[in-house]
């Protein structure tokens, strides 16, 4: 009997170094609680083509989409995440600390953290202005600032690009722009070395089960007037807002993939991160 139960462990090691083997060879180097699948490497994914999606601005007859969600790690983080995988284009996720309160909803977080490049992890802010408290948030620039260095310590957050809740803010070149509200805050930031991004295009939802307003083909008439019109901060560059909890059914997340899908038939199209927006600063974090 023990000779048997020898046995059986030498084959669970063994199994367990084959194991080791076929992550290393396959490059999957993830942190523990990281939700691991067949789709959650960049090298594993086909269907990528990294000449295709890489920023070249000399191109001048191309347009760059920046494809954001605001809110996570939430209900349709990882729906977004897979669907866009699947599709081969890039996305950023704008994700806030204190939705990452168990370790399902952290192992988001990590995968977005771990698929850098492809996908580009950035700060909503901590408590997403004190639950959308928006005067008293704005108010005080500096605990403000605090807030968003809660979340890009909780969430290890790589650099210092911002997007402030329920406001449409920019700092690029050092020039604040938006509500009169977010404008002390958006200077102190910028100050001390933040990017902070609004966006261009809102994908707009209702009701409590956050359901997607536009139809794809709203959102695709939209995405194509925008491309040569002069009513974007940056010419040429498209940057689109969603959420992510918007696409935690299968009908939505149909409609996300179906927006993307057509979106990258245009060969003028190119999906990009947000770090690679020109005018970014890109300024590392403390981690």
């Amino acid at each position: 009997m023990r000779h048997i139960r020898e046995e059986r462990f030498v084959h669970f090691l063994i199994a367990l170094a084959l194991l080791n083997v076929t992550f290393t060879v396959s490059g999957c180097n993830y942190k523990r609680g990281t939700v691991i699948s067949q789709t959650d490497t960049t090298d594993a994914n086909p269907g990528i083509n990294r000449d295709t999606f890489s920023y070249n601005p000399q191109d001048t007859s191309l347009r760059y989409i920046y494809l954001t969600f605001d809110d996570g790690p939430q209900h349709g983080t990882m729906n977004c995440y897979h669907i866009c995988k699947s599709l081969g284009v890039k996305a950023t996720f704008f994700m806030v600390g204190q939705h990452a309160d168990n370790r399902l909803l952290r192992s988001f977080v990590d995968s977005v953290y771990a698929g850098y490049p492809f996908f580009f992890l950035a700060n909503h802010s901590y408590t997403h202005a004190y639950r959308n408290h928006y005067k008293k948030f704005y108010g005080t620039p500096s605990q403000a600032q605090l807030d968003f260095i809660k979340a890009e310590d909780s969430l290890h957050i790589p650099y210092r690009i911002v997007r402030f809740p329920g406001n449409n803010t920019w700092t690029l070149h050092s020039k604040p722009h938006g509500p009169k509200l977010t404008l002390p805050l958006a200077k102190f930031m910028d100050s001390t070395g933040y990017d902070v991004v609004g966006w261009d295009i809102e994908w707009r939802f209702k009701g409590t089960k956050s359901t997607p307003v536009q139809s794809v083909e709203t959102m695709i008439k939209t995405v194509d007037s925008y491309a040569n019109s002069n009513e974007l901060r940056t010419k040429k560059h498209i940057v689109i807002l969603a959420h992510d909890r918007m696409f935690g059914d299968t009908a939505p997340a149909d409609s996300l993939q179906k927006f993307i899908t057509v979106l990258k038939k245009n060969p003028r199209f190119v999906f990009e991160t947000i770090d690679k927006y020109p005018g970014i600063k890109k300024n590392k974090g403390k981690i």
